[in-house]
């Protein structure tokens, strides 16, 4: 967990959060858990609303997550990030998720990435949203960072 730590230092630091809170729990204290912290953050002076610092471990591997909730701009994605360490050193388990503010439907995404032809008025917001966010956020170094995501061996990706 040190490199979590160490992260959320910097970021505390460079976005001015304040800590508001933290759980700590202990062995025997939730089934399956060995140990457990969270912590949370927000700020009055950036514009992230939240952030959350996950970390638990049991018999089965450890957990290290981060959530950013940006505000109170609409177009910034928020952010989510977590580390999935098995027991035994099978290999790491890593989810990046920039999460949208507005509705795309991401979700209806086929299997060649490309999304259904809109036949609702709900369906033609979602796909400007998309749209708008596609033209906002991947730009050609957007691209090419995730490109080089997905050959790492074992890379799973989801819509």
């Amino acid at each position: 967990f040190g490199a979590q730590d160490a992260a959320l230092e910097s970021i505390k630091g460079r976005l001015g959060l304040k800590d508001i809170g933290f759980v700590e729990v202990g062995a025997g204290e939730v089934p399956g858990l060995l140990s457990g912290r969270i912590q949370s953050f927000d700020s009055d002076t950036s514009e992230v609303a939240w952030c959350s610092s996950l970390q638990a471990q049991g018999p089965s591997g450890a957990v290290a997550s981060l959530s950013v909730w940006n505000g109170p701009l609409i177009s910034v994605p928020h952010y989510r990030v977590s580390v999935w360490a098995p027991a035994g050193g099978a290999a790491l388990r890593v989810s990046l998720d920039f999460c949208p503010r507005g509705y795309g439907a991401y979700e209806t995404a086929l299997a060649d990435g490309s999304y259904p032809e809109p036949t609702s008025r709900e369906m033609f917001a979602e796909k400007g949203v998309r749209t708008e966010y596609d033209e906002a956020f991947y730009t050609g170094e957007a691209r090419a960072w995730v490109g080089r995501l997905k050959q790492i061996p074992g890379a799973t990706i989801l819509p």
